[in-house]
């Protein structure tokens, strides 16, 4: 079904690892030398990040179901990666039979404003 598989490259996932690691190990190597709770905290973040699995986060709004996607892909081409996935899903959802929905709002007049003008006092000083 998707398009995605097998294109990308496991040696630049390996090098992202490394990357946020090396980084991370400065960081804690930079805190134990200056004492710093900030620099740890930066540290600690960046061995948080190292997870680049794709993840979906869920969030129930007062209307629907809002589902976010964090996806680590190329430095170029995330717009097709994007519009790849975006494809799938709708696929997938058409073929689950599935609706989607969008609320749209269109304004295109504005409703009447009752203006009223006060005659202004004429200037006695001049």
């Amino acid at each position: 079904m998707s398009r995605l598989r097998g294109s990308g490259s496991n040696a630049a996932t390996f090098a992202a690892i490394g990357g946020n690691l090396a980084i991370a190990v400065s960081k804690f190597i930079a805190a134990a030398v200056t004492g710093s709770s900030a620099i740890l905290a930066e540290g600690l973040h960046f061995v948080d990040s190292a997870d680049l699995e794709p993840r979906v986060y869920w969030r129930l709004t007062d209307n629907w179901l809002e589902l976010s996607v964090r996806f680590v892909t190329r430095e170029r081409g995330g717009r097709e990666v994007k519009d790849a996935m975006t494809r799938d899903v709708l696929a997938a959802l058409d073929a689950a039979r599935i609706p989607i929905a969008s609320a749209t709002f269109a304004l295109t007049e504005l409703p009447p404003v009752p203006v009223r003008l006060q005659p202004q006092e004429e200037d006695s000083h001049a």
